[in-house]
């Protein structure tokens, strides 16, 4: 069991009920985290490109404009730089995901007790959310491998549907669990042996 952080250590020992013992903690392997930001890094390339390409071009007819000595059109013509700033915004928040994401996995953290599983995942503005699973809740956990002894014990699966900006509804599917972490099969069996006893045949 690796040592937590002092902050993440004293939320799991205030998340003990009485009784309750801690068998295992651990956190994401920060790398995991960060491959998993590249393709929003990715795509946050050309989106930060064209955000700044529609500033440039805006302030480049904003000082046209200015030499000409145009009066009402000026007036409007100052304002369209700003409206490529959002977009500039988000785009530099693509571009730096995989620092947003390697910071999120230092803040998560995981936990085994003989009575549960427990997932603590950062959420907005220093707030956390904390979702205990119980053992019937883990008789359908599963394992994904990612071949160096490290992976995934998915817990849960879920659907989020989102709408985009012309109105169509988009699903994406989710996981929950202990998400990137290492010696993932020995966790999992720590799991099994302490929440999960099989039967003894008669």
């Amino acid at each position: 069991m690796n040592p937590l952080p002092d902050e993440l250590q004293i939320r799991v020992n205030s998340e003990m009920r009485g009784g309750e013992k801690l068998v295992w903690s651990g956190q994401p392997i920060p790398g995991r985290f960060m491959r998993a930001a590249i393709p929003m890094m990715l795509f946050g390339i050309p989106f930060t490109g064209f955000a700044l390409f529609w500033i440039a071009a805006a302030l480049g007819k904003l000082s046209g404009g200015l030499n000409q000595g145009h009066g009402d059109g000026l007036r409007f013509a100052s304002f369209v730089p700003l409206f490529g700033i959002p977009f500039l915004v988000v785009g530099l928040g693509l571009l730096t995901s995989p620092i947003w994401m390697r910071r999120r996995a230092r803040r998560t953290c995981y936990a085994l007790t003989d009575q549960r599983t427990i997932v603590w995942t950062p959420g907005l503005f220093g707030r956390m959310e904390v979702r205990s699973y119980q053992a019937p809740e883990l008789n359908r956990m599963s394992r994904r491998d990612n071949g160096d002894d490290s992976g995934d014990l998915i817990f849960e699966e879920f659907i989020t549907t989102t709408r985009d900006s012309d109105g169509l509804a988009r699903s994406q599917r989710n996981e929950r669990g202990f998400m990137g972490i290492m010696d993932v099969r020995q966790v999992e069996d720590l799991i099994r042996r302490t929440l999960l006893p099989q039967p003894h045949p008669s």
